[in-house]
């Protein structure tokens, strides 16, 4: 029996892609700026694609495997979601972006270009991704992150604030690090060049005399203390050759 609640359909019109057979989907109904009758992406199944909310598959993009587009989330030109990914909330994917894996994607994202947010990656706020910047790993990114270029976001990385990364050599990331194995990250922003220090504690990141003054206040041990100490000259240092070799002025 035919579903009045639903705003989409599966066409007869089909894909191969990765393997799979994709439809095409059509609107049964206005809704957002989508009118009755209007073609859209490509889906394996209705289960990649919701019937309620405001969330849309435009143009040639693609909804595959596991992968779940609800809330008001929308797909155009030629992304795709595949593998377990979710993306919901209002967020966009443009042109050539991708999210796969098990990738959780909400709240105001938006990826242009071919970035991509891939492995157990979790992402929300306002971040935004261009080029072929991309977010990976067990990564955790929120607030209003910018990437492009090349930037690159991996490990277990927490990234949060107003903060804008352009390059692969402005991201350092250490494990195992203290007595509790402990991981830290020193990311340069590209228009301050501040370095921002996150680590347990720290998810919304400080600055390097910061994190300075608080291992000199900490109870640690001294042999500690200088594991900290070291990383963090060694930062100073890696990121005074970026900003050579990036002309960052």
């Amino acid at each position: 029996m035919f579903n009045s609640n639903k705003k989409y359909k599966l066409t007869k019109e089909f894909v191969t892609y990765s393997g799979r057979v994709l439809s095409r989907i059509q609107a049964l109904k206005d809704f957002s700026n989508v009118k009755k009758g209007d073609l859209g992406g490509y889906v394996e199944t209705e289960s990649n694609l919701s019937q309620d909310g405001d969330c849309w598959l435009y143009d040639f993009s693609k909804a595959y495997y596991l992968a779940k587009v609800v809330d008001n989330a929308k797909l155009r030109n030629m992304a795709n979601a595949s593998g377990n990914a979710i993306v919901g909330g209002n967020c966009q994917l443009h042109n050539d972006s991708a999210v796969y894996g098990h990738t959780n994607t909400y709240g105001n994202v938006k990826l242009f270009g071919s970035s991509k947010i891939y492995g157990m990656a979790v992402v929300s706020g306002s971040t935004q991704l261009y080029d072929n910047a991309e977010i990976c790993g067990n990564a955790y990114v929120w607030e209003n992150v910018t990437l492009d270029n090349s930037a690159s976001i991996s490990n277990k990385t927490y990234l949060a604030g107003n903060i804008h990364v352009s390059y692969p050599s402005q991201y350092l990331y250490f494990d195992g690090v203290g007595t509790n194995w402990d991981s830290i990250s020193f990311i340069q922003d590209t228009d301050t060049r501040i370095v921002h220090v996150y680590s347990r504690g720290n998810e919304s990141g400080v600055t390097i005399p910061a994190v300075l003054s608080e291992i000199n206040d900490s109870g640690i041990s001294e042999e500690i203390k200088e594991e900290f100490i070291r990383l963090v000259e060694f930062a100073r240092y890696h990121f005074s050759l970026t900003n050579k070799k990036h002309q960052i002025e």
